[in-house]
């Protein structure tokens, strides 16, 4: 058992050894969520990362381009 996991039961003074344990495997529950999310969002991140620089080793991309000049085509004609 972490160490700060144990203070944190202690800090909700359970009456009994099973409410001790129902507290216990709240936080510990809690405290994997929390791992798992930050692992998720440093995945995006590095995923991000990886997707940004080979990007920008290929230059523009040629329908990525005609996307944006037909939207602006379609914007400019809903203007007038």
């Amino acid at each position: 058992m972490r160490t700060s996991l144990l203070y944190k039961v202690r800090e909700r003074m359970p009456k009994n050894l099973d409410s001790a344990l129902r507290i216990a495997l709240q936080l510990e529950v809690w405290t994997k969520d929390v791992d798992r999310v930050r692992q998720d969002l440093q995945k995006d991140r590095r995923t991000r990362a990886v997707a940004k620089a080979e990007a920008k080793k290929q230059g523009p991309n040629r329908n990525s381009v005609r996307t944006n000049y037909r939207t602006r085509e379609t914007i400019g004609r809903s203007k007038e």
